[in-house]
Parts: structure tokens; sequence; C-alpha cells
């Protein structure tokens, strides 16, 4: 006879709070589209997806939470000349104008028209998300974020092996949380026991 752990039975339940916190319905869709025809993409998940699971992630963040602020800043940093990022841009703000409304602040970096370290700090953004980007180094992101204490999440999971804290990525047809725990560190990031339970983890 099998018995579930109390470890095992933990995992389980946090994973099916979280699904049922509007993610069942959005995982069914992935299922329904067929992951094997996303993964040939650099954009392995779609966005509308990842952007319902950050809203949900970042809630499993105490150094965010403890910030005192009602509202999350997010600065997307995208390429306007570059058309995959400068679409996933605006599918991230079509998202966030339904699932983000009264929770999240939206700023925008183009790395086109603006340097990122002047308009980063000028922001005062919590998090970055990062888009696609054509011929700019993730390090420049990362020694930035890591000097202000910000935390970084990304919509194309190789990035996070790159230095981003936070992706999601699919394996076997199923969508997994991805966390650089080396990254979330040197940003300053506290993410809760329970999210760490059931994420990737990546050095």
């Amino acid at each position: 006879m099998f018995y579930r752990t109390s470890s095992t039975y933990k995992r389980r339940s946090f994973l099916t709070r979280l699904l049922h916190k509007g993610m069942c319905f959005w995982i069914l869709i992935l299922f329904a589209l067929g992951f094997q025809n996303l993964q040939g993409q650099e954009i392995t998940v779609p966005v509308s997806l990842q952007i319902e699971l950050l809203i949900r992630i970042l809630a499993f963040e105490r150094t965010h939470l403890d910030s005192g602020d009602q509202k999350t800043h997010i600065a997307i940093v995208y390429q306007s000349n570059f058309r995959k990022s400068n679409n996933a841009r605006s599918e991230i703000l079509s998202t966030l104008a339904i699932t983000g409304k009264n929770q999240v602040v939206v700023k925008e970096i183009d790395l086109d028209q603006n340097s990122f370290e002047e308009v980063l700090i000028q922001q005062k953004s919590r998090v970055i998300l990062v888009c696609p980007l054509r011929s700019y180094p993730i390090e420049k992101i990362t020694s930035l974020s890591r000097k202000q204490g910000i935390l970084t999440a990304t919509i194309v999971a190789e990035y996070v092996r790159k230095g981003i804290t936070i992706g999601i990525e699919v394996e076997r047809d199923r969508p997994h949380i991805l966390i650089n725990m080396g990254a979330a560190r040197l940003e300053q990031a506290n993410f809760d026991s329970r999210l760490l339970s059931i994420a990737r983890l990546v050095e």
C-alpha cells in the first residue's frame, strides 16, 4: 500500500491552490493548442499564460511584498525595431490591462531608443520583464538589476540560464516555473518555500 508523505501532500496541495487561482483555464488552453507547435520558437509558452503566472509568482516573493507598495511596478524591456520583441510587448500590455488591473503599474524601456540604465534609475521599478532581444547582452540588464536589487523576469526561458531570475519553460508538453537561484540571491529576492518546492531551480 502506498502512503503519501507529508511533504508530497503539501507540495500537491499548494500546487492545487495555485492552479485554482485562475491557472487551470490557461493550462487547459495550452494542452488544447499543443505545445509541440511552439517548441521550435524562442517564446515556448504563450505570453498571456506567462503573464498570468508571473503575477501569481510575484505574490510569493517576500522582498517584493514587504516593499510597502500596494502595486507592482514592472518595467517592460523591449526593442521597438525588433518585431518579435515589439509584438511580445504589445501582448504583455494587453494581458496586464486585464490580469494586472489595479495591481500593476507598467513602465516601458525601449532599448532601441533609450539608455537602459538612465531610464531604469528614473523609473524606480521593482520588477524588470525582459522580452526577446536581438544583439543585446542579457548581462547589461542583470548587472544593473543586481546593483539596484531589482527582480528580473522574462518570457524567454533560455534567458533564465543566462542570469534572469524568473521564467517559464516547457518540457514534455508541460509548463515549468524556472527560478535562477544564483540570480535571485544577487537581486536580493526572497521566495516563499512553497513556491520553490514546485519550481525548477537553476544555479
